[in-house]
């Protein structure tokens, strides 16, 4: 036996492409995974940055907003690049003033050309996402997973569309119907080992009724 009908034979989701591959927490994790890019690629596009310095560039100031609140556009005072404008990671440093707000700060570079100066209000200015001054990480994962959750619910319509029968069993034989029933979900159906009595026999009703589906 190959090693890949082996391993759809143990794995009861038949695999990366399987039919209930949907159903996985592997699955669920690439699902929310992608929810998140996408938000996050419209987040980058809110703003309209407008007489900004050559040597800026305004998608590194729109992702530090996005996943730090905060960017500072500041320019050194001394030393290399001097009197140049750049858009860097924002440290505070010291006590906040009277408004709640950094009135010295480190501005560090990242990448290949590291730098860390300091700033005030005379070379730099500190900019804010939001008048929470925090990051939208959090909204960003709450609003995937709702995603994901209408994403889930349409699959499980669309599931039933595709098994429309109800299986009815006695009580005696209830679990035995759960797991024939999980069987034929995961695509691998199995006969019943012990033959039913008479008064055991489960019995398949065909759902004829379509299955609503939200756009």
């Amino acid at each position: 036996m190959s090693r890949t009908k082996r391993n759809r034979q143990q794995n009861p989701c038949g695999g990366y492409d399987g039919e209930v591959y949907w159903g996985t927490a592997d699955y669920n994790r690439r699902l929310m995974a992608a929810y998140r890019d996408q938000i996050a690629a419209l987040a980058l596009t809110r703003y309209e940055w407008v007489g900004l310095p050559d040597t800026i560039d305004p998608l590194f100031i729109e992702r530090m907003l996005l996943y730090r609140g905060q960017v500072t556009i500041a320019a050194p005072r001394v030393g290399r690049g001097l009197g140049t404008w750049v858009a860097a990671k924002c440290v505070t440093d010291g006590p906040l003033n009277l408004y709640q707000r950094p009135s010295k700060w480190w501005a560090e570079g990242q990448g290949a050309n590291t730098f860390r100066f300091r700033c005030d209000n005379r070379n730099g200015v500190v900019i804010y996402d939001n008048p929470t001054r925090t990051d939208l990480n959090n909204a960003l994962d709450l609003c995937a997973r709702e995603l994901v959750d209408i994403q889930k619910t349409k699959q499980m319509n669309r599931l039933w569309q595709k098994v429309p029968f109800i299986l009815v069993v006695p009580p005696d034989m209830e679990l035995s119907g759960v797991n024939l029933l999980g069987n034929i979900l995961a695509d691998s159906p199995r006969p019943w080992r012990t033959p039913p009595s008479e008064t055991s026999t489960p019995t398949g009703w065909t759902c004829r009724c379509p299955t609503s589906v939200p756009n």
